[in-house]
């Protein structure tokens, strides 16, 4: 738990901010959750335990410790962010001194006062840094909190066993009440994908206990009895904002962190399932020890913190991030990846990444990637990876295909997507590409990845050689790499670009001499390619290779 001298001590957040959020963590503990203030139990209702009005305030007492349970769960959840901060505060200010440790050697070496003023300098550059309420009235049932005492009244001349069965029947309406507002509270913090309207969730439960609290003492209730619980109501609602305003700071700060100019876009995404689950996928393995929960964030078009987990998976060196509830339907939401995550070998990303998706409408979930019955082991990983980011679909029949050659406008579609590449290019001016295809062909085009056969033709019904798609895969994706090679079969226009393949791991020939440079590719060797190269080269920068 983060105490609070800690948190005053935040680098990155204002002061006032800062004891904010201490002062709501020091309530999310154990004994914080669903615990009512000692007070509470102590005061008298002044009326027989089986009477209406001590259920009222039962009835209260048990929304307000729902409402406390859950504000410590999110409490915690904040604490827990903010921590993370902090330690990568603390890493930050731990390179800064061991540079300063290191450039304050080489003064004393070289005898420069002025360079270690200079330092001195640096090193205060930091501190110069570091500068409707919703009327749940429906909830509250006037005739169900004072049923029993209202039918006393006005039937008098009932019999005994009639007014037994009565409070049985209100016994059992005040059990099913209660049960109710756990649900409805549970139900409204679960529409709520972004911690912002889970907190607003939350006042809004508060509110609608407040009225409770009005229309009992309007009815004459027990007034020491209501004004605990308003002080206890107080105590928590204070707390929500405090909350709020801790999160609008943390909000703030990864607003800040992505508005970098060098921010590396990813194509957009549209038409995305209501609880998309995220893969984005690196070229290198993480330091998983050193990603914290700001690492990997959702923002929605307000700019409000979605509520989402990630795993990471080391030996696809992938991490895959889900929300804990859906997306609101139609709605366009942000995905970022900071430039904080690193990998094992201490590379960071070079600019933060970002993509923009929409979310349909529709609450059908995305299709589960067909089981080829053709699809040897050797290929599974790869197969499933294009046929998961909805790159190929296969054959038909149950069947990837993986024996068939592929021609050079079936590749083309793929690489596109496999490439992200944006869809609105000129027209290259090829007068065979049909028209499924011509945005593909285009978009290569123009990015570079491919020239055709002619002026006017791309060759689209033509085989796609290994030769050719060696050429393809280091335009697009910038290898390089060099070194000698035992194959024999391999002219001059294509010895640069298979050597790049083979530095990268992508491919190892077909032997020992032969790299099969003038066969046709085919369909499972192909999904083989893109999956290496997908998986990325051991350049010393990481980066983000996609995110599907």
């Amino acid at each position: 738990m983060i105490v609070k001298e800690e948190l005053l001590h935040m680098k990155k957040w204002t002061p006032p901010a800062a004891a904010v959020l201490a002062t709501s963590v020091l309530f999310s503990g154990v004994t914080f959750a669903g615990a009512a203030p000692s007070e509470t139990s102590a005061v008298p209702f002044n009326v027989l335990a089986e009477q209406p009005e001590a259920k009222a305030f039962a009835r209260i007492d048990s929304q307000l410790a729902k409402i406390e349970e859950k504000l410590a769960f999110y409490q915690a959840k904040l604490a827990k962010i903010e921590q993370e901060e902090l330690d990568d505060d603390d890493d930050d200010l731990d390179d800064e001194d061991d540079s300063d440790d290191d450039n304050d050697d080489s003064d004393d070496d070289d005898n420069s006062d002025d360079d270690n003023d200079d330092s001195d300098d640096d090193d205060n550059s930091d501190d110069d840094n570091d500068d409707s309420d919703d009327d749940d009235s429906d909830d509250v049932d006037d005739d169900q909190i004072f049923r029993s005492a209202d039918s006393d009244d006005d039937d008098d001349n009932d019999s005994d066993d009639d007014s037994d069965e009565d409070d049985d029947d209100s016994d059992d309406s005040d059990d099913d009440s209660d049960e109710d507002d756990d649900d409805d509270l549970d139900d409204d913090l679960d529409d709520e994908p972004g911690y912002r309207g889970k907190f607003n969730a939350l006042q809004n439960r508060l509110n609608a206990v407040s009225l409770q609290l009005d229309k009992l003492e309007a009815k004459g209730g027990d007034a020491a009895a209501i004004d605990s619980r308003r002080a206890r109501l107080t105590a928590t609602s204070g707390q929500v904002t405090e909350a709020l305003a801790a999160l609008g700071q943390i909000e703030q700060e990864v607003r800040r962190d992505f508005e970098d100019d060098d921010v590396e876009e990813k194509a957009a995404k549209l038409g995305v399932s209501l609880a998309k689950d995220w893969t984005i996928t690196f070229n290198k393995k993480l330091d998983e020890a050193a990603l914290s929960t700001l690492d990997i964030v959702v923002l929605n078009a307000a700019g409000n913190l979605v509520e989402t987990e990630f795993v990471y998976n080391d030996a696809t060196k992938a991490i895959s991030m889900q929300p804990l509830q859906p997306y609101t339907p139609g709605e366009t939401y942000t995905l970022y990846v900071s430039k904080g995550v690193a990998s094992t070998d201490g590379a960071r990303l070079q600019s933060a990444v970002k993509m923009t998706f929409t979310v349909t409408a529709s609450t059908t979930a995305a299709a589960a990637a067909p089981a080829f019955g053709d699809v040897p082991d050797r290929y599974k990983d790869a197969v499933d990876q294009l046929v998961g980011r909805g790159i190929t679909s296969g054959v038909g029949g149950g069947r990837f295909g993986i024996d068939q050659q592929i021609k050079r406008v079936d590749a083309a579609v793929m690489l596109a997507k496999m490439l992200n590449l944006p869809l609105n290019a000129p027209d290259a001016g090829f007068k065979d590409v049909p028209q499924r295809a011509q945005s593909a062909v285009n978009a290569l085009v123009k990015a570079g990845v491919v020239s055709g056969k002619t002026a006017v033709t791309f060759g689209s019904d033509q085989t796609l050689t290994r030769g050719e798609l060696a050429i393809i895969l280091t335009r697009a994706l910038k290898l390089e790499g060099s070194g000698s090679t035992t194959f024999t079969d391999v002219p001059d226009r294509y010895k640069t670009a298979v050597q790049a393949l083979v530095s990268n791991g992508i491919t190892n020939g077909k032997s020992a001499s032969a790299f099969g440079t003038a066969d046709s590719i085919k369909r499972g060797d192909f999904a083989i390619f893109l999956h290496r190269s997908n998986s990325g080269s051991d350049s010393s920068s990481l980066k983000v290779l996609d995110i599907y």
